[in-house]
């Protein structure tokens, strides 16, 4: 399928690949998100290709999350997310199998959580950038965090303890 005008879609991949890896894996978040919705409308609609098509965009994006984790590190939040992942993957693959719309919601209640945890542990200076407030000084900056992008070492006790509901 050839896009209707390819240099809108150059411009579209071209911000994503140059994007903040910590942006990206939100993207990823909120694409998988639409997906879902997408997939468990069809499945109470009743269309097969639209299930499929939102099913596997969302397989996808579960997948790619899942790869880029850094398994070299001994870090409780990677093994974590490799479990939950494989869990989710799982469940879509059992929803796909049996056009069940419940499986797919409770892939996405884990998705959101994991998507609000992400903006609410990893991505606060980046919301306050676009809600156009000022950056503080470097000075009084406080120190990088480190380890919250897949592929970067680690995610962060503070996130998981927001995905579970205990931060």
């Amino acid at each position: 399928m050839t896009p209707a005008n390819p240099y809108s879609a150059y411009r579209k991949v071209q911000a994503i690949s140059t994007s903040d890896p910590k942006k990206l894996v939100l993207m990823l978040y909120e694409a998988c998100l639409r997906a879902l919705r997408k997939a468990e409308a069809a499945i109470r609609d009743g269309d097969v290709a639209a299930k499929g098509e939102g099913l596997c965009k969302a397989v996808d994006i579960i997948t790619e999350l899942s790869v880029s984790l850094d398994r070299n590190r001994d870090d409780e939040m990677v093994v974590f997310l490799d479990r939950l992942y494989a869990h989710l993957l799982t469940q879509l693959s059992e929803a796909n199998l049996h056009s069940d719309a419940e499986r797919v919601a409770h892939v996405f209640r884990w998705v959101e959580q994991l998507r609000d945890a992400w903006k609410r542990t990893v991505m606060p200076e980046a919301e306050a950038k676009a809600a156009g407030a000022a950056r503080p000084e470097p000075s009084r900056r406080p120190a990088p965090r480190e380890g919250y992008g897949p592929g970067e070492p680690g995610i962060g006790a503070d996130l998981r303890r927001a995905v579970l509901g205990l931060g």
